[in-house]
């Protein structure tokens, strides 16, 4: 994914929504002006992630898809990774071989075994 496709949705996402440009730059703390040059494609860099996130929460849409779409990754992720590498890396490479919906139940399985964990 690129840039240009992060500020495209961005775009899609507020007029859908009938947000203006000016009102949806207050929110978020940037300027106007930043924000058109965003959704026009003139700006090559994705903003911070603290900006990803509020435009996350004022579009009701979901966080890791922006930062998927701005190109970023977000900031905890390193640190999860870091923490145990071996076994990270062992699962991540075996989810690349799952397809979205094997990916879905599988997470959706793990939850629901450390939901009953922490019921006990």
């Amino acid at each position: 994914m690129t840039i240009k496709q992060f500020g495209k949705k961005v775009r899609e996402m507020r007029e859908s929504q009938g947000i203006s440009l000016r009102k949806f730059a207050a929110k978020l703390d940037i300027t106007p002006t930043y924000l058109s040059k965003l959704e026009r494609l003139e700006i090559t860099n994705a903003p911070s992630e603290q900006v990803i996130s509020l435009m996350a929460k004022e579009l009701n849409t979901d966080f890791e898809e922006l930062m998927i779409l701005a190109g970023r990754i977000p900031a905890e992720l390193p640190d999860i990774i870091s923490q145990r590498p071996r076994e990270m890396a062992a699962l991540l490479r075996t989810a690349t071989k799952m397809n979205a919906s094997e990916l879905k139940e599988f997470t959706d399985s793990l939850q629901r075994k450390l939901d009953k964990k922490d019921d006990k």
